[in-house]
């Protein structure tokens, strides 16, 4: 904007400067009661010469503070440029050369399905057999998985453990209670999913780089589109979930058999169900590669 107005002053004034000069000269050529023509040469060639030494010095003027305007702001742009290259750096290093198998890594999805698959089946011991386990240990603790996704409650409720007292009262009261707690655990809904640390982490990197506000906004258009790929995937675990809960009772029908479990069928499902996050990276990849202009930069 400077330099526009520079231009436009300097040409007003040169402008300015012809017509006054062009006046000068209209007068010196006009008939003069007195003088020669000699002396009338004289002043056109002076007004010329003034004409051409203000318009030659204000194109001098305008192409000066052109040049030191780029000289004093190049250092801020380089440092600008500096920043903005460090940022794109760290964000497309998360994904520059990884496949789909390295992408899941990246997230924790392995420890993502472990984690929840172990829960459920632990949900489901507790409120079938009354088996205790030391959550501390488990896949799903708080070390391990210190976030998690929570849902509001479906509203189905299980009933209490019931209480002791003779032996054929206990055995019809537990008969009792597996009957409903089988009926009612098709009704099963998921409430709260467990998220690895190393989860968390990715995903917490990646929202703040959408802050950036070096990077373009092309660049955090397509960082939101990795990160909502990534959300769908993780919610698709609570049906999932849900699904597999339901098949506990007929698979595990004691807590002996509960022994066996895997979280094979859960990681088969989610893998049914998952969207591949690679193609939304490969197009950030490019984005930069055509943003930076890398195939040209050893171009003469």
């Amino acid at each position: 904007m400077k330099t526009k107005r520079v231009l436009v002053v300097a040409g007003t004034t040169a402008i300015a400067l012809l017509a006054m000069h062009s006046s000068l000269w209209a007068a010196a050529v006009s008939p003069q009661p007195t003088g020669g023509d000699e002396k009338d040469w004289i002043d056109i060639t002076q007004i010329i010469i003034q004409c051409a030494f203000w318009i030659c010095l204000s194109v001098v003027t305008v192409k000066t503070y052109r040049s030191a305007s780029r000289t004093l702001l190049q250092p801020l742009r380089t440092e600008v440029f500096k920043e903005q290259l460090a940022a794109a750096k760290q964000l497309v290093s998360m994904f520059i050369g990884k496949d789909e198998i390295e992408l899941r890594e990246l997230f924790a999805y392995n420890e993502f399905i472990v984690a929840n698959a172990v829960s459920l089946a632990d949900s489901y011991a507790n409120c079938f057999f009354n088996t205790k386990v030391d959550e501390g240990k488990r896949p799903y603790s708080s070390a391990k998985c210190a976030s998690g996704l929570v849902l509001p409650s479906a509203g189905w409720e299980l009933i209490d453990t019931p209480r002791k007292s003779s032996p054929d009262d206990v055995r019809k009261k537990v008969e009792s209670r597996r009957k409903f707690l089988k009926e009612n655990w098709q009704e099963y809904k998921q409430e709260q999913i467990h998220l690895p640390n190393a989860y968390a982490k990715t995903v917490g990197r990646l929202q703040k780089m959408t802050e950036n506000p070096l990077l373009p906004t092309e660049c955090i258009r397509l960082t939101k589109e990795i990160l909502d790929a990534v959300h769908d995937n993780k919610t698709k675990m609570f049906k999932i979930l849900e699904a597999e809960a339901r098949r506990l009772p007929e698979l595990f029908p004691s807590a002996d058999d509960l022994g066996s479990f895997t979280p094979y069928s859960v990681a088969n499902k989610f893998a049914a169900e998952y969207k591949d996050i690679k193609p939304k990276a490969d197009a950030l990849v490019a984005f930069f590669r055509s943003h930076y202009k890398t195939d040209s930069l050893w171009e003469v």
